[in-house]
């Protein structure tokens, strides 16, 4: 009877799981680590904090590959990950022989972990990650984001927040029109 409901009424539950991703910043974790998962809480509590506007919130993937699989396809924009995953994720290696990495970018550098997000995530949301981040004393610090010899690019967006540029404009990521802006502090 309820599935039934659900297709005659032509909603899914998949399309609200695509509205509630359009309307939070996810960081995306995996059960698998812990340690991972609680950095998460803290970067999701700190950047809705400081930047309420992105409804920051923590979500876990049940294992590694469907982090690498959410992240890669485009259905998430953040990841963190050990230092460790990123590089092989990025460069291919077991256990992502299967998945392109190659266009991951660097937002946030901690002790092991890496916040990364995909190089068509937009500079200007890159950029605010990167300046909420750097906000208070509860920061996390973006500030010496470099990982040298790692693979690990930096994004476009985070290097000009690091470079004190203006923060670049909304563009759309398909048609090249304005995006909105869901701060009200431009």
């Amino acid at each position: 009877m309820v599935a039934f409901a659900i297709l005659v009424s032509g909603h899914t539950p998949y399309s609200q799981w695509n509205v509630y991703r359009q309307e939070h910043l996810l960081i995306l974790t995996h059960k698998d680590d812990s340690q991972g998962y609680e950095l998460g809480k803290s970067l999701a509590t700190h950047l809705a904090k400081n930047l309420p506007s992105s409804q920051a919130r923590v979500t876990r993937a049940p294992n590694l590959a469907r982090v690498a699989s959410l992240i890669t396809t485009g259905q998430l924009d953040l990841a963190l990950l050990r230092k460790n995953e990123a590089r092989a994720l990025i460069n291919g290696q077991t256990p992502f022989a299967y998945v392109d990495g190659k266009s991951l970018r660097a937002i946030a550098i901690f002790d092991d972990f890496v916040l990364v997000s995909r190089a068509d995530f937009p500079a200007a949301h890159a950029y605010r990650v990167a300046e909420s981040l750097a906000l208070g004393p509860d920061n996390p610090s973006v500030a010496g984001t470099t990982d040298k010899g790692s693979g690990l690019v930096i994004h476009p967006g985070v290097l000009a927040f690091l470079k004190g540029q203006p923060r670049p404009e909304f563009v759309n990521r398909n048609d090249g029109s304005n995006d909105h802006d869901h701060d009200n502090n431009q």
